[in-house]
């Protein structure tokens, strides 16, 4: 039974992220970008660029441009330094984040 409530919630998962528009490396540049967020973290666009256990730098920056196209991440000068861009959720990917919670809520 546990495993049939792991496949579940695999789908569900799967489901939320077709909503938002999102593939599966978009879902996990996103959630990494999240992650950083929740842990009051910056997250930078040169950091993100660089995650190779992701994808390489230009496939990640192209998924990047889509996330900002999805309206999922914002893309803003850091104000210390204005070489730096920084990468945010927008309130869009937290409700995603809150939809992906309440699976762990689920029966």
């Amino acid at each position: 039974m546990l495993l049939y409530n792991c496949l579940n919630v695999i789908q569900d998962i799967q489901s939320v992220n077709r909503k938002y528009s999102i593939n599966e490396l978009q879902a996990n540049l996103l959630n990494y970008i999240c992650s950083k967020y929740l842990q009051k973290q910056e997250c930078r666009v040169m950091e993100v660029i660089y995650l190779s256990e992701i994808g390489s730098p230009a496939t990640l920056h192209k998924n990047l441009k889509i996330l900002v196209d999805l309206q999922l991440v914002d893309i803003l000068t850091d104000k210390n330094d204005f070489r730096m861009k920084l990468v945010t959720p927008t309130r869009r990917a937290i409700d995603r984040l809150k939809e992906l919670e309440s699976f762990l809520h689920k029966p």
